[in-house]
């Protein structure tokens, strides 16, 4: 589940919630006509996003924007962080198969997508492997 906590009052509260999903790399983007929560699934090499009301509250279900498979290394990583920056999506995806390897010891890769206003989608631009001595 990801939860969205109201802290605006003296006791914080839980207004909106998504259920079904496990998630990681979240981060907010606004695109042609709305605020959308993006975020990477733990079990796919999928990007997904919901769109944010005007208080933050998620509405509607999730959509697919982008996907890893197949496009660099053994073609299975996972969105560990997402960041925006002037249109473009950056991606750290790296190798997450629920087990007990630690992080640093993981190659990391870095994808690059850029927003389509016209489609309001992503198309991937860059994809590079990250040397461990630059993490």
């Amino acid at each position: 589940r990801i939860f969205r906590i109201d802290l605006s009052t003296s006791t914080p509260r839980i207004t909106s919630e998504i259920d079904g999903v496990d998630a990681m790399g979240l981060a907010v983007f606004k695109g042609v006509g709305a605020r959308r929560l993006y975020f990477g699934s733990v079990r796919t090499p999928l990007i997904r996003s919901v769109i944010l009301d005007d208080k933050g509250d998620f509405y509607g279900g999730a959509r697919d924007e982008a996907s890893l498979a197949g496009v660099f290394g053994n073609g299975e990583d996972k969105a560990r962080r997402i960041a925006f920056t002037a249109g473009e999506m950056q991606i750290r995806g790296i190798e997450f198969n629920f087990n007990l390897e630690a992080s640093r010891e993981k190659t990391e890769n870095r994808y690059a997508f850029a927003y389509q206003a016209a489609t309001d989608s992503w198309k991937l631009t860059s994809v590079s492997a990250v040397e461990k001595s630059a993490q």
